[in-house]
């Protein structure tokens, strides 16, 4: 018997450990795309802050442009550029058709000294009239800059000066790297297209460094480069690092577009915590199988053992009278009475935690079963009560998380607007009117207060260039936040305001503010209050409201209440015949 016991227990932990390895694939993979859109998150954010540049340095090429030839360029013209962009970028320039530079505008006198001559392909780029993005150059051993260059064309197309601004890297890791590094073992690191190491919190010594060239000294801890190589090439996944002491690094990585230039950015975590839940559940359930077995096979030992004491004493009294005989096979049965006792008390108390546990091996109770049950072993066998441990819990987890990534996907994939002039005022009274039974059970009054209309001009002074869809998800994720903001109840204002080139757009409730050092980063990624939040729905509004050319501020007050100000550029037919929105279909 014990024999079978220990056959049968072999056989659980092989097809055990078989599910084990299956089930921490798949577990692998899961946090793979967790990572990988964690990774896309931030890399849209460091595209958007590089847009956010890009599109200002063209609007102001157009202005330069349209200057007189003989118009002198004064030093104080970038004033307002570089105010405007103060908190992105390091300092903006003037370069004259022959790429030296005339004007610059710059609080760090010194960062005039490290811009590198354009040279080469981007000179290149830029007599085609092509914007450009420079390389990184070191300013410092732990500082880096790169350019953002955007041509400026006089009427026949060729190249009159060009635009430039200095961005440090330490203002993008700042906002979207920085905040990936959770833990020591959870960390964001960035490459540039040449394999420059750009970014890298645990290996800070080896920023600038071409590593895909300079292999021999990382050797002494990785084992190869192909995952580098992948991110050079401008892939995008998941891919599992190996290091020299056996360790590894789950990594997710995606590339940054930047004009003529692509980075890559990447998320690592440490493959055990990837497989941390994986790992604990399968080790609780073998001590528990562990367990059980202990008190079967001790079980069967000890009455194996009983049974041999009884054996031997009847042997030993195989001549004395009748009634010693029945007193020693009355103690036996009392004794095997107790024990059998004690086996069902103890077989009731492993019952209760293996319920609990029992959706965690779902999906291998169908083969274990199957396998104990070919074995020889009856269908009311304890044994087989154990065997209903893995699926529910990693189910559970993976219903959780699905949520959460529906999240990203949608902040993630935020897909591109498709736009059309169209009045805002209109848009949030059919809004108001469709969350007006679900603000109505809060106790909510949703109150429009739109500016009255009489401009004369065709579509009504709040008409605006927008993707609809978006913008009204975005207002609902606002509404929605003010309402959470006030759960005896209140009125939510909407308001819509005219000037001469924008439309102003404020939601405003009463209820309990936001604390004044958390406003800094209400439109980070990942940053919320709340403790079932995930921080996506205020970055969700910040996107929608930058793609469509706008800015939102937020000003809030503890115990007063909190306002969003969203500030569109208006649109009139004025604005289609200047060009301004190309993009657009009436």
């Amino acid at each position: 018997m014990l024999v079978l016991v220990i056959f049968l227990l072999a056989v659980f932990l092989v097809v055990s450990y078989r599910f084990y390895k299956e089930t921490e694939i798949k577990v692998v993979a899961q946090s793979g795309v967790q990572q990988w859109l964690i990774a896309e998150t931030a890399a849209a954010g460091v595209e958007g802050y590089f847009d956010t540049i890009y599109k200002r340095l063209e609007k102001e090429s157009t202005t330069l442009a349209a200057r007189p030839a003989n118009q002198p360029i004064a030093d104080h013209s970038l004033d307002a550029l570089y105010l405007d962009l103060s908190y992105r970028i390091a300092g903006v320039y003037l370069l004259n058709d022959k790429f030296q530079i005339e004007v610059f505008r710059s609080n760090d006198p010194q960062l005039r000294s490290y811009l590198p001559q354009i040279t080469g392909p981007l000179m290149t780029a830029l007599l085609r009239g092509e914007h450009v993005v420079g390389s990184p150059v070191a300013i410092s051993n732990y500082e880096y800059i790169f350019e953002i260059l955007e041509p400026v064309l006089d009427s026949g197309g060729h190249l009159k000066m060009a635009l430039g601004a200095a961005v440090p890297l330490r203002n993008l890791s700042s906002l979207y790297l920085d905040p990936l590094n959770s833990t020591k073992t959870h960390y964001a690191w960035m490459l540039d297209q040449k394999g420059m190491l750009l970014y890298n919190p645990r290996h800070a010594e080896m920023l600038g460094h071409q590593i895909l060239q300079n292999r021999q000294e990382c050797f002494s801890c990785h084992l190869n480069f192909e995952t580098e190589e992948r991110m050079v090439r401008g892939d995008t996944g998941t891919a599992t690092i190996e290091f020299r002491n056996k360790d590894r690094d789950l990594v997710a990585f995606t590339p940054i577009r930047m004009g003529n230039q692509h980075w890559s950015l990447a998320v690592s975590i440490p493959y055990t915590e990837a497989t941390a839940l994986t790992r604990d559940s399968f080790r609780n359930t073998l001590l528990l199988v562990a367990f059980f077995f202990s008190i079967i096979i001790g079980g069967a030992v000890l009455v194996m053992n009983m049974h041999a004491r009884s054996i031997k004493a009847e042997e030993e009294a195989r001549f004395t009278r009748r009634q010693a005989q029945l007193e020693r096979q009355l103690l036996q049965s009392e004794q095997l009475a107790g024990i059998g006792r004690m086996t069902s008390q103890i077989a009731h108390q492993i019952k209760t935690p293996l319920s609990a546990i029992s959706l965690n091996i779902e999906y291998l109770e169908k083969e274990v079963r199957k396998r104990l049950l070919s074995s020889g072993v009856p269908m009311g066998d304890a044994s087989l009560e154990d065997i209903e441990n893995v699926t529910a819990s990693v189910t559970s987890e993976i219903q959780r998380l699905a949520a959460l990534i529906e999240d990203y996907l949608k902040f993630a994939r935020l897909p591109k607007p498709v736009f059309h002039p169209g009045s805002l005022t209109e848009m949030l009274e059919s809004q108001a009117a469709f969350l007006e039974k679900e603000m109505g059970d809060r106790h909510i009054q949703l109150k429009v207060d739109a500016a009255p209309a009489g401009s004369g001009e065709a579509g009504g002074p709040d008409k605006i260039l927008m993707d609809e869809n978006l913008i009204w998800q975005a207002v609902t994720n606002l509404i929605r936040n003010s309402a959470e903001a006030m759960p005896s109840g209140g009125t939510i204002t909407l308001r819509v305001r005219c000037a001469d080139n924008d439309v102003e757009f404020k939601v405003s409730d009463e209820g309990t503010g936001i604390p004044e050092d958390k406003l800094p980063h209400i439109f980070e990624p990942f940053f919320t209050t709340k403790p079932d939040g995930t921080g996506l729905g205020l970055s969700y509004v910040h996107r929608v409201v930058t793609e469509h050319h706008a800015f939102i501020a937020c000003q809030s007050r503890m115990g007063v209440g909190t306002s969003f100000t969203i500030n569109f550029p208006r649109w009139t037919d004025q604005s289609l015949e200047d060009g301004a929105y190309v993009d657009a279909k009436s």
